[in-house]
């Protein structure tokens, strides 16, 4: 396998079995793509502990004072950029600003390790935020793969999905992904729409019924016309109203915002006048006051306020999202504190998402042992997710499923086959229709599991 190298990304794939090239040494040599604003952040952590222990050891006085100045220096890097940022771009002083004044004060005043836990905290508490919107992001590109790049003509030739207008029509093998919203003109597939709608189990389309952008095709061969642009698809409208919902800062991130661009210019404003204006009325020395207004800026350091929201927010958004619960932003989980109840409107969102065998009702004599043996047997020729499931309840009871023959899908409704166990008798399985079809008295069987629909059991 040769090396591969992307010039648009800082990373590489290498085999490990083969030779560089001699010709092509430079492509030998993998990129390595560094988060340095983690990789300081982390140097600086290392260093604030590094220093504190040291110092409860009573080490040497320089080495303990190197360990918190390479946490100062390290951490600072982009709290300073920051700072700077503000002053260049934003034109106002923000936090950034305060805590490398702060960091600074407190350097002077020869408190080196509170400089450096300043330091530490703040760019520690950057480093969250940033944690937060990567994970985001990685969350939004998850969902942007699943957008369909390409559609298939009837005619076999393969365009942009861009390139397809309103009224063309594309076929959909099975296995493919739909590539833009549309109406079945021929065909019949379960199709499964879990990222458009949420329902686990796929739907049934056949000619007439609308299917969606990113979803998938299972089993069948479908043919669509096509009744809405890329741009305007359902999952072009989700990714946008997701990409949007990510740039929305929490209620609380924004007041931070809002309190910064006032309260970093007045304490820094109070910190002159301090060491200034005072020791002229005073007639103090100017030593003495400075120290104080350096003081004043590291107490008003608003550390735990910054500090704490991103890393409650991203920690909240984490500990959720592993329990598979998914939530857009900040802003959306603060609205939770108001929730005192929650209403859904579908059984699926309560179950593992795969349909099982809770009940068997048996008619006319017949045992649950018999229905399993026939239904398994007819299921065999089925991959419909209702089909899997029996199948996966007789081979947990130990049930052989009969032999069949024959078997005849039935569009929309179910199977039929013969049955070489029970004498060529003709079995089907499937939905009302079909049974009724087949001289079955459905009367007879909505009167027995109708107080299943009210268990949430179908």
């Amino acid at each position: 396998m040769p090396n591969t190298k992307n010039k648009n990304k800082e990373t590489v794939s290498v085999c490990s079995h083969c030779e560089p090239s001699e010709n092509n040494s430079e492509d030998s040599t993998p990129y390595i793509n560094i988060d340095w604003k983690k990789l300081l952040t982390w140097i600086a952590g290392i260093s604030v502990v590094t220093g504190f222990f040291l110092g409860l050891l009573n080490f040497n006085t320089t080495i303990v004072t190197t360990a918190y100045y390479i946490a100062i220096l390290s951490g600072g890097v982009y709290v300073i950029k920051g700072a700077w940022r503000g002053l260049m771009k934003q034109r106002f002083l923000n936090i950034d600003f305060l805590v490398v004044i702060a960091s600074l004060g407190a350097v002077y005043l020869g408190e080196i390790p509170e400089a450096a836990a300043v330091i530490f905290f703040f760019s520690l508490a950057e480093a969250f935020e940033d944690y937060g919107i990567n994970r985001s992001r990685r969350a939004l590109q998850g969902l942007l793969d699943k957008s369909p790049q390409t559609a298939t003509l009837l005619d076999g030739s393969i365009v942009s999905v861009d390139q397809v207008t309103i009224g063309q029509n594309v076929q959909v093998k099975p296995g493919e992904i739909v590539p833009l919203d549309g109406l079945v003109t021929k065909g019949l597939s379960a199709v499964d729409e879990a990222t458009i709608t949420g329902e686990s189990i796929p739907k049934d389309k056949r000619e007439g019924d609308t299917v969606f952008a990113g979803t998938l095709n299972e089993n069948g061969y479908l043919e669509v016309e096509i009744t809405k642009e890329s741009k305007n698809s359902t999952l072009s409208k989700i990714v946008a109203l997701v990409k949007q919902a990510q740039e929305e800062k929490a209620p609380t991130q924004e007041f931070i915002d809002r309190f910064a661009k006032y309260y970093t210019p007045i304490v820094v404003l109070l910190a002159i006048l301090l060491s200034t204006l005072v020791p002229l009325i005073t007639g103090d020395p100017f030593s003495v006051w400075l120290t104080r207004a350096i003081i004043l800026l590291v107490i008003a350091c608003p550390c735990a306020l910054v500090i704490s929201t991103p890393v409650a927010i991203t920690s909240a958004i984490g500990g959720a999202s592993k329990k598979g619960i998914l939530i857009k932003g900040g802003k959306y989980l603060e609205e939770l504190k108001k929730v005192k109840a929650i209403a859904f409107d579908k059984t699926g969102t309560l179950t593992l998402g795969e349909p099982y065998v809770s009940d068997i009702i048996a008619f006319n004599g017949f045992t649950e042992k018999q229905i399993i043996e026939d239904a398994a047997g007819l299921e065999q020729f089925s991959s419909h997710p209702l089909a899997k499931s029996i199948l996966n309840f007789s081979r947990a009871q130990g049930i052989s499923p009969h032999e069949m023959e024959n078997y005849k899908d039935i569009a929309g409704k179910g199977g039929k086959a013969t049955c070489m166990v029970c004498d060529n008798v003709e079995h089907c399985v499937g939905n009302l229709k079909l049974m009724s079809e087949h001289t079955v008295s459905t009367k007879e069987i909505l009167k027995r599991p109708r107080n299943l629909n009210e268990k949430a059991k179908q």
